[in-house]
């Protein structure tokens, strides 16, 4: 039976009473399955009449017939929409996909004749494809983004043709925009001056209306996306104006990335448009079909809720969050997708929250955020993402926004396929969270100095674990720093076992306490298989991190007794606490990789090596053709004091 089958059967069986909604409905029906509702906020407040004449033992079921149902506005759920654990209410989808949108359709009728003189501007091989549409006529604002890794603010009106999002029109297509020395960007109340060669973006001097850079002007992990406020062709100069200090100061000609963007003579790809935002003009190529994003706000808002069930409903094209859950607790998400957003699935507060089987790709920042429990005592959030898919994250802000954000205490990320991120694949906050059995793969593809799982600067985050999750395919050729498990300047307590690291620069890399490193096998990690160092040991990050670990335990509802269970926690700021110490790195298989080390000065890491083993493919009989060939034989083929890994519940494609 198939999947629509099976949802129609269970609809006509399910809950004591239902609540039927449909594209060809009525918002004045009576919401029954031979007279439904028309809108997702009719169906909402067909519910809230229900549960106040009383709440049916049961509970409520809201069967949403397959279709694109558009949004202008969130639909925000409050407690009064809540079930309860023996009255659930449960919204899913009937006969086929459910699509709430956060966008509005482009009609063939709006599609205009690009007047000539702005016609000119676009590259020839594209020019006469071109199409405008004026989006004040479809009530459409145009702002265009200026953000950084801290924005998740709504980002400005996106385009999507035949299913995909097209890409504000950038210069260079690939690659980066050159930069000379001479360059100056010493802070975000001075002008950020480039200079270049480039005699195409010089080309456009005085161009310059809503174009963009984004700049990434001393590291690899810090970029900024300011508006251009000059092209000067006789000065090879272009200027820009920085909106915070993240990112700036004396530009580094050497590793500085920059491209611009969202100028009409950047416009050379099918995929890319252009929004003129003072006329409120789109120019594009257009498809079959097309729809332009318009919602600021959230899709939907889950807010002090609880027992709610989302089964089906999707959320697509809007300009903030798909879904936000705030504050709520019992609440499920489950086959359903969040796509073309801004941020996907975020979790705020929640507490006994399950995503399930959903798929997140084409997000701006945030795939999805699990934010929960309560850190000074340690009561978990219990908050988990599982046997789900969550890839092409970070698209516009292109740093320190991964696929998946973990928060508080207690989160469970399980059997799950991660992948295609420009920094981190996941990045972790807080306590006792576990990372387990999903396939990351293909991070840190476009940046230096991270991990495609990254935590760092706090002695407090303890207690996660990492175990039996296949890393692969993370950075690129060219390295610039990347690793698959990275525990930054001084990050402490964590458990490392039964992972499979294949084709990374560094298998993993720390630099602080009681971080345990076991029985996993690292494969071709072509700068070392393993690092333990000194990094944040000098009193600025020592400053810091007392002052966080100060800030902790001085918190009123901090209980000592909880976080008793972490070792040599207590004392650590009588234990030399600038020294990385009571760390452990054993039992490994080191396949073609440069073998581990610890640094050695001006701080001498503590660490208890064992049991490694170091071996070549051959001696190994590795298959190396695919990596999941690879897992197969080490699995099989381990020797020593190293232990069989069981990978049949990893995430397998």
């Amino acid at each position: 039976m198939s999947i629509a089958a099976t949802r129609m059967k269970r609809a006509s069986r399910g809950p004591r009473v239902s609540v039927w909604v449909a594209t060809s409905g009525n918002d004045n029906n009576p919401g029954t399955q031979a007279a439904p509702l028309a809108t997702i906020v009719a169906a909402r407040n067909k519910v809230r009449s229900i549960i106040a004449a009383g709440r049916p033992v049961g509970g409520i079921a809201v069967n949403v017939m397959a279709g694109t149902y558009p949004q202008s506005a969130s639909v925000d759920f409050v407690a009064g929409d809540s079930g309860t654990a023996a009255s659930p209410v449960i919204w899913r989808a009937v006969g086929g996909p459910v699509t709430l949108t956060g966008s509005v359709a482009i009609p063939p009728s709006a599609y205009q004749a690009v007047p000539p003189a702005m016609a000119t501007l676009f590259p020839g091989n594209i020019r006469s494809q071109v199409c405008m549409v004026d989006l004040a006529a479809l009530g459409v604002d145009t702002p265009v983004e200026t953000q950084d890794r801290d924005s998740w603010t709504a980002t400005g009106a996106t385009i999507v043709v035949d299913g995909a999002a097209l890409t504000l029109a950038r210069y260079p297509n690939n690659g980066w925009l050159p930069v000379q020395a001479g360059s100056t960007a010493s802070d975000m109340n001075s002008p950020v001056v480039l200079k270049t060669t480039d005699a195409t973006v010089l080309s456009w001097a005085g161009a310059t209306g809503d174009a963009r850079l984004c700049a990434e002007i001393v590291y690899q992990w810090a970029s900024q996306i300011m508006n251009v406020t000059s092209i000067d062709a006789g000065a090879g100069t272009i200027t820009a104006q920085a909106h915070s200090n993240w990112g700036v100061g004396t530009p580094d000609t050497s590793i500085g990335r920059y491209y611009i963007f969202n100028l009409p003579q950047a416009l050379d790809s099918p995929n890319e448009y252009y929004i003129d935002t003072a006329n409120r003009k789109a120019y594009f190529v257009p498809g079959t079909t097309a729809s332009v994003t318009t919602i600021n706000t959230t899709i939907i808002h889950c807010y002090y809720t609880s027992y709610l069930t989302f089964d089906g409903i999707g959320v697509a094209e809007g300009r903030f969050h798909g879904y936000t859950i705030s504050g709520s607790s019992h609440i499920t998400l489950r086959n359903l997708t969040a796509a073309h957003l801004n941020a996907g699935i975020m979790l705020n507060d929640a507490t006994d929250t399950l995503l399930d089987n959903v798929t997140v790709h084409d997000i701006g920042t945030v795939g999805v955020s699990l934010s929960g429990g309560d850190r000074p005592t340690l009561m978990p959030g219990n908050n988990t993402l599982q046997y789900s898919r969550v890839y092409d994250c970070s698209l516009r802000v292109p740093n320190y926004n991964p696929a998946v954000d973990i928060n508080g205490v207690g989160a469970k990320v399980l059997h799950n396929n991660i992948y295609n991120s420009p920094h981190a694949l996941i990045i972790l906050r807080g306590n006792d969270h576990l990372i387990q059995d999903n396939w990351i793969h293909h991070g840190v593809l476009d940046n230096s100095d991270a991990g495609a799982f990254y935590c760092g600067r706090d002695w407090t985050e303890r207690g996660n674990v990492l175990n039996r999750n296949w890393f692969s395919d993370i950075g690129t050729p060219d390295h610039r720093f990347t690793v698959a498990i990275y525990y930054d300047d001084c990050e402490s307590g964590f458990v490392a076992t039964n992972n499979i690291l294949v084709d990374t620069w560094y298998g993993l890399h720390h630099c602080g306490r009681d971080n345990f490193f076991d029985n996993n096998v690292i494969v071709r990690a072509q700068g070392m298989a393993w690092h333990v160092g000194n990094w944040g040991s000098g009193p600025d990050n020592q400053a810091m991190l007392a002052q966080r670990y100060n800030d902790m335990i001085n918190t009123p509802t901090y209980q000592a007794a909880a976080w008793a269970k972490y070792p040599h926690f207590a004392t650590i700021l009588s234990d030399e606490p600038n020294v990385p110490k009571y760390n452990t790195v054993s039992n490994c298989l080191i396949v073609d990789s440069v073998p581990g080390a610890a640094d050695n000065y001006p701080v001498y890491p503590q660490v208890t090596v064992s049991g490694l083993q170091t071996l070549t493919a051959a001696q190994l009989g590795l298959d190396t053709t695919t990596h999941m060939a690879a897992a197969d034989s080490i699995v099989t083929n381990g020797s020593g004091t190293f232990k069989r890994i069981d990978i049949s519940r990893i995430y397998h494609p």
